[in-house]
C-alpha cells in the first residue's frame, strides 16, 4: 500500500500535518512529568522553613529587678531577711549581680543588720527557665553594734516566668565568713518574684 496516500490501506490519508503533530506528543508528556518530579521536592522545605520563622522561641535576656524572702541557716538557728536582688540574663555569659536586704530583729538578739551581695552569674538555658551559677563577695552590717562580717558565696538559682513580665526565683547559696576561730555553716534559701525580660 501507498503510504502516503493511504490508497489499498483503508485508513485516512497521512498527510504532512500529521507527520509533524505525533512526534511532538511524547516530548510534552516527557517535560511535565519532569516539571513535576522537580517542582514537587522544593516545595515541601519552603513551607517547613516559613513555619519555623513564625513562631521565634522567645529567650530570657536582659535586666531582671525583683525582690525575695531570705532565710538564713546558721547552725541550728535561722533568721529571715527580705532582699532587693538585680541580676542581668544571659543565657552563656557570665553576667553582673547585686542584692541589698534587711535582716529585722530576731528573738533575744534585739538587732537589725543590712545584708549586701555583689557577684556574678553564669546563665543556663532550660526549657521555659534559667538556671544561674552564682558567685561573689557577701556581707552583713549589724545596725546596733557596728559590727562588720565580710565573705564570699556560692550556689545556684532558678527563674522560671509565671506569666506576662513576672517570673518565679528560687536560690540556694551557701555563704563563708572571715571570722576566728571555727564557724557554724551558714545556708541562705532565698524564693520571690522578679521580672522577666524577654528577647525574640
Amino acid at each position: 500500500p501507498n503510504v502516503s496516500t493511504g490508497v489499498g490501506s483503508g485508513n485516512a490519508p497521512f498527510t504532512p500535518g500529521d507527520r509533524h503533530r505525533v512526534p511532538m506528543i511524547l516530548p510534552i508528556w516527557r517535560l511535565l512529568l519532569l516539571f513535576a518530579l522537580t517542582a514537587a521536592p522544593g516545595v515541601l522545605p519552603a513551607q517547613d522553613s516559613t513555619a519555623a520563622r513564625v513562631q521565634p522561641t522567645p529567650m530570657l535576656e536582659g535586666l531582671s529587678l525583683g525582690g525575695t524572702v531570705d532565710r538564713y541557716l546558721v547552725g541550728g538557728v535561722a533568721y529571715t531577711a527580705i532582699s532587693f536582688r538585680g541580676v542581668t540574663f544571659k543565657p552563656a555569659c557570665w553576667t553582673p549581680e547585686f542584692a541589698f536586704g534587711l535582716l529585722p530583729e530576731e528573738g533575744d538578739h534585739n538587732r537589725a543588720a543590712l545584708t549586701t551581695d555583689l557577684g556574678t552569674a553564669y546563665g543556663i538555658g532550660l526549657p521555659g527557665s534559667l538556671l544561674l551559677l552564682k558567685a561573689g563577695s557577701t556581707g552583713i552590717f549589724d545596725l546596733s553594734e557596728g559590727g562588720t562580717l565580710v565573705g564570699g558565696y556560692g550556689g545556684v538559682g532558678v527563674v522560671a516566668p509565671l506569666g506576662g513580665r513576672v517570673g518565679l526565683r528560687l536560690e540556694a547559696t551557701r555563704r563563708w565568713y572571715l571570722v576566728a576561730g571555727a564557724q557554724p555553716p551558714v545556708w541562705v534559701l532565698s524564693l520571690g518574684l522578679t521580672s522577666i525580660p524577654l528577647r525574640r
